[in-house]
């Protein structure tokens, strides 16, 4: 939780320094050229803009599957929940109900599954569930917090966060959870795992 209040006071600084910039660099230009030059103040301001949407990319409060629906985290209830939703905002369904906190969302690309982060054995685990809730498992099951699930593009595998050797290690594991390994191994924090 520390982490995910980190994370977006980052975004937020993030945004402000692109606020800055189109103030003080590329509007000025834009003011001031004429014809392509206005083209290419325009080319700037996509891509800084590009660049900070895909920074803030990997937050896993909000990824749509295959299905086009949102998964999010929610404490609606009383504690935070997995939730989904239509793009559209409609058709809010609760997908997981206990007493622990679930977070991190983070769809598969068939949009079939659900993984995310659970405090419910006493530490954060990463556990996966069907698009609808069903079958919930734990697949990281160690005693260390594994946190930020982040699917490959195929499916088969899953990256995540692991403190297992003392330190934010990036892991691997099979969409099973077998075959877990340290691939970041760094005496320096490694965290939040994304897929290209």
């Amino acid at each position: 939780m520390k982490r995910s209040t980190n994370l977006s006071i980052i975004s937020g600084l993030a945004i402000i320094a692109l606020i800055s910039a189109l103030v003080v660099v590329i509007y000025p230009r834009l003011l001031s050229n004429k014809g392509n030059a206005n083209d290419s103040a325009n080319n700037e301001i996509n891509e800084l803009i590009n660049n900070v949407s895909k920074s803030n990319s990997n937050q896993n409060t909000t990824n749509s599957g295959a299905t086009g629906n949102i998964s999010y985290s929610s404490d609606r209830d009383g504690n935070y929940e997995i939730y989904s939703m239509e793009a559209s905002g409609g058709n809010h369904k609760r997908l997981t109900n206990n007493n622990a906190t679930d977070v991190e969302p983070s769809w598969s690309p068939d949009g079939t599954k659900i993984a995310f982060g659970s405090f419910r054995d006493g530490n954060e685990e990463i556990y996966i569930m069907d698009a609808d809730g069903g079958r919930q498992r734990n697949l990281s099951n160690n005693a260390a917090n594994d946190v930020e699930p982040s699917w490959s593009p195929d499916g088969t595998k899953i990256a995540f966060t692991s403190t297992r050797d003392g330190n934010d290690e990036i892991y691997v594991m099979d969409a099973s959870g077998e075959g877990q390994r340290n691939i970041s191994n760094n005496i320096a924090a490694d965290f939040e795992p994304n897929w290209d």
